[in-house]
């Protein structure tokens, strides 16, 4: 927020774009997310664990989303929020891995609870017509898939 303020102090708001960018997925396994993390502990039947408190709320977005905003952010200026615009908890995220995969995660859980995380997409959606490909379940499954193949091919 600090280098925020002093980027619009010192220059025109024509001059820069800001991307505040919520919790990415689908990096695996370069910087693995809460939900990459997730799928692997499935996928190699390991339990994880995990800092956060289960019932915290997140919004999630997957890398290819991120990329598609990144690349919209050089012909548009200002500060956008970039993410789904939807909040998950983690027991939202273990539900719908147990749908896909049909195997419940098994995941020791910590107590790191600071207030959930609410961002606002309606002025990236407007201005850069940013809309999101991957809704949660399609990026989980995604995902799921990927790090599948990964260590099919291990």
């Amino acid at each position: 927020l600090e280098s925020e303020r002093k980027i619009q102090q010192f220059l025109d708001p024509k001059q820069f774009t800001i991307l505040r960018i919520s919790n990415i997925y689908g990096t695996y396994p370069q910087r693995p997310s809460i939900i990459d993390s997730i799928a692997e502990s499935l996928v190699s039947d390991k339990p994880i664990k995990i800092g956060l408190n289960p019932k915290i709320l997140r919004d999630y977005l997957h890398i290819d989303d991120l990329l598609r905003a990144l690349n919209l952010s050089i012909i548009h200026n200002g500060i956008f929020n970039i993410c789904l615009g939807k909040l998950y908890s983690v027991n939202n995220l273990m539900n719908f891995f147990e749908i896909i995969s049909g195997k419940s995660p098994e995941i020791v859980f910590g107590d790191y609870a600071y207030d959930d995380i609410v961002s606002d997409n309606t002025k990236a959606r407007n201005e850069m017509k940013f809309i999101p490909k991957f809704g949660i379940h399609k990026g989980i499954e995604k995902v799921f898939s990927d790090i599948t193949q990964y260590y099919k091919n291990k």
